[in-house]
């Protein structure tokens, strides 16, 4: 209930020309004479509480009055701008001039809609039928029959103002109420958009997630998961449907480490891209282009690609796709200001019925793209019994080599390295040999490819380390005369780059007691160039420990004699098919072995020449100056025991050496 009428006087205006009249309704509404406790138990007993017990000397009301509906909207509208309108008007119903009565209240309704009217009127005045007929029906609407009663008016009069002041409360109220909903409703249309926004991001987040996991992040091609399932899906359809065939093209870049490390893996990244953007446009909407770096199975390095071809009719059409891809890559690749031109090696496997999986089909693709490789750089070769036979084969191999480097079956053969100016032996080659329960003696250049491709290499090499170095401490303590004698072992890429051949080396050479310098590792130059800025490294952290390097088969990789100057090394072997062709097509071979003698000289460099078989070129090597040499016309390989047999218990060989070297002066 609002506060009662006596708190605020409430503004009441009369209209009537008749000023009498105005006279009346001051002195029913606020004339002295009229006590107050009366207004207050009127008020009491309209809302059903209990009377002031004393009454409030305060007015309760400020009548205005006007002589016309003219005057009267005046007031009414000035009320209304001044925040403090009238609560009741009474309205006479018949005024001479201007408005009548409800005429004037049409006006004031307009002026302010909440106005409570009271229409004073006569018997004889409008019905309430026409009065309804023009103003409608509306509670803020009383009729006052003439003349008038005071009580019926205070009674009036109190009841209108308390309506009013309810209404006010009322709209109040609902005002806050409709402030607090937009509040809320603001509110919650900022959450929406918050949660909205934030199921946007989740959403982008999710499909980032999604395509993270099933695409190269470097290319944008498909992964090995992609990869896999569509090859997966390709084989189950093949087995629904038998006329529907595929294929699967792996594909390695030849001669992409190079580039990788010659301008660095910026200028290789950016290859990768190009390659990849070619593939997007050369293939079908309906062909899978991958790029896979992840490990067996089945393997995929960085610089290799797989083409899964969808519903290719032939193997006709699967090498025909496999030429047109090759041949597109033919062009130059601008990069970093090079043209480059990215060759590529392509293995083609297509489907058959007994593929059970996807990485049977990549492991065959896989394995026709071994066999492009061996063929030369920028070849294609497809998958056939023959491979499949071979794959087997290896695949057996590398089981048995598995088994042999667990049960350390493999042996370590030397081979005697002889100096040409005393013709006594100074050290040894560590060879890797296996004899095989089943097949006998198996070649190195059989199965220490396998050790690679399948990374046993790290294990049969720290084993390989291992038995050098017992052996050559057993030798040196055994036979004093030899404390000078050094072995040297061939390092594989792999091995070379492996973050603990260095530990491994330490571990060795102090549980045999030897000095780092009775060790030399053997490294290749095509294994220097595969991996330029790791195996660099790796070099200087080995030379740093005063371990012996040697550049082997120099003269069958890139053949830079540059090499020379830029690798840390302190010997250099000279490949076996330049000392045989010295004396087979003459002269530039000795002229080029010669070239390797002097430079290797001019940087302090001992040389080593490898696979001599025959006096002559015993003595062009030692007219050349040439420091060492090891070959059949001394020795082949031997087991340790030989060794002490024939080299170090006896000093037989190098009286042989040195009667041959009389005859040759005489």
């Amino acid at each position: 209930m609002p506060e009662p009428c006596q708190v605020t006087p409430a503004r009441i205006l009369v209209i009537d020309d008749n000023p009498s009249i105005h006279e009346d309704m001051r002195k029913i509404l606020v004339s002295n004479e009229v006590d107050n406790s009366d207004l207050l138990a009127m008020e009491a007993a309209l809302f059903n509480e209990q009377a002031p017990l004393e009454a409030d000397k305060s007015p309760h009301y400020r009548i205005d009055t006007a002589i016309s509906g003219q005057e009267g909207l005046k007031l009414v509208q000035q009320a209304v701008e001044a925040d403090d309108p009238y609560l009741v008007a009474f309205v006479d119903m018949r005024m001479p001039t201007g408005w009548d009565g409800l005429e004037t209240i049409e006006h004031l309704w307009q002026a302010d809609q909440h106005l409570q009217t009271v229409i004073c009127t006569a018997y004889s005045d409008q019905s309430w039928s026409q009065i309804r007929h023009r103003l409608g029906d509306s509670d803020r609407m009383l009729i006052l029959k003439k003349p008038f009663d005071s009580v019926e008016i205070l009674q009036i009069t109190v009841a209108l103002c308390a309506k009013h002041k309810l209404g006010e409360a009322v709209r109040a109220y609902t005002e806050e109420l409709e402030d607090r909903v937009a509040q809320r409703t603001a509110e919650l249309v900022r959450v929406n958009e918050n949660l909205e926004q934030e199921i946007r991001h989740r959403r982008a987040a999710e499909e980032k997630l999604q395509y993270d996991a099933t695409h190269d992040a470097l290319t944008g091609l498909a992964n090995r998961l992609t990869l896999v399932r569509a090859i997966d899906q390709a084989i189950h359809r093949h087995r629904r449907d038998a006329r529907y065939n595929f294929a699967v093209l792996f594909i390695d870049l030849d001669n992409f480490k190079v580039v990788n490390d010659s301008l660095g893996h910026d200028a290789g990244d950016a290859m990768l891209k190009q390659v990849a953007d070619r593939l997007h446009t050369l293939l079908r909407n309906l062909d899978t282009a991958a790029r896979v770096v992840e490990a067996q199975p089945y393997r995929l390095g960085g610089d290799e690609f797989v083409v899964l071809l969808d519903g290719v009719d032939s193997l006709a059409s699967a090498l025909s796709a496999a030429e047109r891809l090759r041949d597109q890559m033919r062009d130059a690749i601008e990069i970093q200001g090079h043209e480059l031109v990215a060759g590529f090696s392509i293995g083609v496997a297509i489907n058959r019925n007994e593929y059970e999986s996807a990485n049977d089909i990549l492991r065959d693709a896989d394995t026709a793209l071994y066999h492009a490789k061996n063929q030369g750089k920028n070849c294609c070769a497809v998958f056939d019994l023959e491979m499949h036979a071979a794959m087997r084969t290896r695949l057996e191999l590398e089981s048995d080599l598995r088994v042999a480097i667990r049960q350390q079956t493999i042996k370590v053969f030397y081979q005697p390295i002889i100096s040409l100016v005393t013709g006594r032996f100074h050290g040894f080659e560590a060879l890797a040999r296996w004899q095989h329960p089943a097949l006998g003696w198996i070649s190195p250049e059989q199965f220490m490819p396998i050790a690679e491709h399948s990374g046993l290499i790290l294990p049969l090499g720290n084993q390989i380390i291992e038995t050098v170095c017992r052996d050559l401490a057993q030798w040196r303590k055994q036979f004093p005369p030899h404390q000078n004698i050094w072995v040297t072992i061939n390092v594989s890429p792999a091995q070379l780059c492996a973050p603990e051949l260095p530990g491994q080396l330490d571990q060795h050479l102090q549980s045999s007691g030897l000095e780092p310098s009775a060790i030399g590792l053997e490294i290749t130059e095509n294994s220097v160039m595969e991996n330029r800025a790791d195996a660099h490294a790796a070099l200087e952290n080995l030379r740093a420990r005063k371990i012996t390097l040697a550049l082997d088969d120099f003269g069958t990789g890139y053949s830079s004699l540059s090499h020379l100057q830029e690798l840390p090394i302190s010997l250099v072997k000279i490949d076996r098919r330049f000392v045989e062709n010295m004396s087979l097509k003459g002269r530039s071979y000795a002229a080029t072995v010669q070239a390797i003698v002097e430079l290797a000289h001019n940087r302090e460099l001992m040389v080593v020449a490898e696979g001599v078989e025959t006096a002559d070129q015993l003595f062009q090597l030692q007219s050349l100056e040439c420091d060492y040499a090891q070959g059949y016309l001394f020795a082949r390989p031997m087991p340790a025991e030989e060794v002490i047999d024939r080299y170090l218990a006896t000093d037989w060989h190098a009286a042989m050496m040195q009667d041959g070297y009389k005859k040759r002066s005489a």
